[in-house]
């Protein structure tokens, strides 16, 4: 027996005290090892709860520095009528609000918009009319002046911007939504008022005197409260809006005159023959010069250029002569991506549930 038990004793130690030995130092590492791993995954949890905090700081500083407006619960046509039932309000963050939001229901409730405007549009007074009836000088004009986008649509919304050779870049009019276009003979028509009739006549004026060039942008999908550069009229035309009391107010006059004459300080400090017409052609020497001599660009159909419509009944506001809806016979160069949905210049399209038919280029 006790030579059985002695060999147990030796057994134990040749096997079982290794196996124990291992056992505990596996037990030992799971344990630090869990316990770097516990501390590793916990710093990167602080370093995430950090970033989220940062984030949530930003947001704070959005959200909570707000004011008050109106927004539109529903979807509105151009003319349509404010109900109560039709405006909510909110809070909106002093980043994305305007100067001119609306917050009191009372200025809005009544009125009709010029626009089509959509649910969550934040109010502002640039987006109604001033009166129940809304602007007794407006006027559908026709305009022949203006570039035209290659991808414009029927009834697109716009804006008519103008470009310095300075680079200076302003908006002429804006929200506009068109009646009709001829792409091949750059005619747009739309509604404008009579001041905005005198902002055009300026933009013609500065186009032919100070080499500026004009066109059009179209809006994104909805139309949002978008900051104002205001584009002030040559001094003759200022004299104009007074003597017709177009003025949008009695301010108006006095600091259109101070910052157009400081407009043109800086246009006379580009010497007249160094003077270039942004936008109108690609900048001598680009890629895109080289490009367009080696592949060409056009985008007028063929068929428009070779049997072009040279009669029109009308010229554009500030224009003369008979014509106006002449398209020039430059030469025809196919595009190489055939893929393009390129308007069809000859197409004149006017809104359905609108009662004005306006003329196309080779109307009789």
């Amino acid at each position: 027996m006790d030579n059985l038990f002695s060999d147990k004793k030796k057994l134990f130690q040749l096997i079982g005290i290794p196996v124990l030995s291992l056992i505990l130092g596996s037990t030992v590492m799971f344990l630090y090892l869990n316990n770097s791993y516990k501390k590793e995954m916990n710093m990167k949890i602080q370093a995430y709860e950090a970033v989220i905090a940062a984030k949530q700081s930003e947001i704070d500083a959005i959200t909570l520095s707000s004011k008050d407006g109106l927004i539109l619960n529903r979807d509105f046509e151009p003319g349509e009528e404010i109900k109560a039932e039709d405006i909510s309000l909110d809070a909106v963050p002093d980043k994305f609000s305007m100067e001119n939001i609306i917050s009191n229901p009372s200025e809005v409730i009544g009125k009709r918009v010029k626009v089509k405007t959509y649910a969550k549009t934040i109010l502002t007074r640039d987006l109604l009319y001033e009166d129940d009836e809304g602007d007794p000088t407006e006027r559908i004009v026709e305009v022949d002046y203006i570039k035209l986008p290659a991808n414009i649509k029927p009834t697109d919304l716009v804006d008519v911007r103008i470009i310095f050779p300075n680079g200076e870049n302003y908006k002429v009019i804006s929200k506009k939504r068109l009646i009709s276009y001829n792409y091949a003979a750059q005619i747009v028509y739309f509604r404008v008022t009579e001041f905005e009739q005198h902002l055009l006549s300026s933009a013609l004026y500065d186009a032919n005197i100070n080499n500026a060039e004009i066109y059009l942008t179209q809006y994104a999908e909805h139309v949002y409260p978008d900051y104002d550069e205001t584009y002030y009229p040559a001094i003759p035309v200022i004299t104009a809006i007074k003597d017709s009391k177009a003025a949008p107010d009695e301010g108006y006059l006095t600091v259109a005159s101070v910052m157009r004459e400081s407009l043109d300080a800086r246009l006379k400090l580009i010497p007249r023959e160094n003077q270039v017409r942004l936008g109108a052609d690609a900048p001598s020497g680009s890629a895109v010069s080289r490009r367009r001599q080696v592949v060409g660009a056009a985008i007028i159909p063929q068929q428009e250029m070779t049997n072009p419509s040279t009669s029109d009944s009308g010229t554009g506001v500030g224009t003369g002569g008979s014509d106006a809806g002449t398209v020039p016979s430059d030469p025809v160069v196919t595009p190489i991506d055939t893929s393009v949905d390129t308007p069809n210049p000859a197409d004149t399209i006017v809104p359905s549930d609108d009662s004005y038919s306006a003329p196309t280029v080779g109307d009789e």
